[in-house]
């Protein structure tokens, strides 16, 4: 069965993520741990834009772990 994403989530390694969005306020970050950060960053870009919220994202390696960190910035 195929699962319909929600505007909020992203799977670039296969494995749904639901991005907390509406969460996140100016200034905050959150880190997606993922092997696949291109795809991670489109479908990224995707999911907030779809949500009209503008974010800054970088591929980072924190504490070992390959993945990207968003931060929203209004």
């Amino acid at each position: 069965m195929t699962r319909i994403m929600g505007t909020n989530e992203i799977d670039p390694d296969g494995v749904i993520v639901t991005l907390p969005l509406t969460l996140l306020e100016p200034g905050m970050s959150v880190f997606v741990p993922c092997v696949n950060v291109t795809e991670a960053m489109k479908q990224i870009t995707r999911a907030t834009r779809a949500n009209d919220i503008p974010i800054r994202q970088k591929i980072v390696v924190e504490d070992h772990i390959l993945g990207v960190r968003i931060w929203r910035t209004a």
